[in-house]
């Protein structure tokens, strides 16, 4: 059963390793092959890599359990965004991200759209 969720009180499964920042663009290098898990919910998860393109950070775990919890709190509360879910897994951390995006304006619409409407704050990254 899914919790109450808000950034003040992180899903219990697996609590963020790094706070969920205000908006802007990092530039990230490409990770040289992350685990993706992309899929609703209830649907089987494969691994591939991640495309190139803007992308929406909603979260990032030191726990597979809690970013999986969470997407699916994401994908219930924002049913338009939750094709876009996918978990990176990045060495230790297990990131909860949207995209990609084809440009840096649409991901910063995205970004808007997802505060509104879920009380985030999504940090947009880069991946080349």
């Amino acid at each position: 059963r899914a919790g109450n969720f808000t950034r003040a009180e992180p899903p219990s499964a697996g609590a963020p390793a790094a706070a969920v920042g205000a908006p802007g663009v990092a530039a990230l290098p490409a990770p040289p092959v992350p685990v993706v898990e992309r899929a609703p919910p209830t649907a089987a998860r494969a691994a591939t890599p991640a495309a190139s393109g803007y992308w929406l950070q909603l979260g990032a775990f030191s726990r597979q359990e809690g970013a999986v919890s969470f997407q699916q709190h994401v994908a219930a509360q924002a049913d338009w965004l939750a094709p876009l879910l996918a978990i990176f897994r990045d060495g230790a951390l297990h990131r909860l991200q949207a995209g990609p995006y084809p440009s840096r304006e649409q991901a910063r619409e995205a970004a808007e759209r997802v505060r509104e409407a879920l009380q985030l704050v999504p940090v947009v990254l880069e991946r080349r």
